[in-house]
């Protein structure tokens, strides 16, 4: 039953892409100079993302994952 309601909130998630995310996710990562390398791609409208950090201590990594988050949440909301 769980699997079921987790399933459908899942399917009625639109996801899309937009030139404005690849041109953030780009300037994000590439102007970082905590950032070794990176790529990205798009599948079915799904961002996937591979980074690979200077310093990949956990620390670094949930504070470089959530100033991500927090830069895609707040140009979401850019006029």
């Amino acid at each position: 039953m769980a699997n079921k309601i987790v399933d459908n909130i899942i399917s009625s998630i639109e996801l899309i892409t937009d030139p404005w995310i690849d041109s953030e996710i780009h300037d994000f990562f590439h102007l970082d100079e905590n950032v070794v390398e990176f790529s990205y791609e798009v599948i079915d409208n799904k961002y996937y993302i591979e980074v690979m950090l200077k310093q990949p201590d956990i620390h670094t990594i949930k504070m470089h994952f959530m100033s991500f988050v927090s830069l895609m949440q707040h140009s979401n909301f850019r006029s």
